[in-house]
């Protein structure tokens, strides 16, 4: 939803999409991206404290889902506290890390881990994916798939976007009403 906003007010800073009806919204992400960071991070190194080594290593294995975890978690700190701030205050043109922010999209697979906690939920999701066509499968992973590049195609087509881009006008627009927003480049 926060990409959906971004790629929305650069249309309207553009002139390319009507105004905003909630102009708060864009602060509203922020601040919530910090809460759930920050909550992240605080959990991170609370299960560090307490777990010690078994948090990479329990039973001479190692603990994919947290070493997976705790890099999601650390990238995304990188990008809010360090990478945004830098672009923000000093003008860089860091789209070089643009890519880490992607990150914020794979944070959703945290909830991947919760699934080994419910194992009632977990029989009845092995049940219904048994009972599921090739079909369903193959248009799930055409949805991700899209849905991915849509993603990636928004993030890349933002500086293009912006008002000191070399970018003719004629274009922009173009670019704005066909990738300007993930729903857009979905749907195209």
């Amino acid at each position: 939803m926060q990409l959906q906003y971004e790629g929305h007010a650069l249309g309207v800073e553009q002139s390319l999409a009507q105004a905003n009806t909630w102009p708060s919204l864009g602060s509203t992400f922020m601040i919530s991206e910090h809460c759930f960071n920050l909550c992240f991070l605080l959990e991170l190194v609370l299960r560090l404290v307490l777990s010690r080594s078994e948090f990479f290593y329990k039973d001479g294995a190692l603990e994919c889902f947290n070493v997976f975890d705790m890099l999601l978690v650390v990238l995304t700190s990188l990008d809010l506290y360090l990478i945004m701030p830098m672009t923000d205050s000093s003008g860089m043109n860091l789209t070089i890390f643009r890519p880490l922010r992607f990150v914020r999209v794979i944070r959703t697979l945290r909830v991947a881990q919760t699934l080994k906690f419910f194992i009632t939920l977990r029989m009845m999701i092995n049940a219904t994916l048994a009972s599921v066509s090739a079909l369903f499968w193959s248009m799930v992973l055409l949805l991700v798939v899209m849905l991915m590049a849509s993603l990636f195609l928004c993030q890349a087509l933002q500086e293009s976007l912006g008002p000191d881009s070399a970018v003719a006008a004629g274009t922009r627009e173009w670019i704005f009403q066909h990738y300007g927003t993930p729903v857009k480049a979905t749907w195209t």
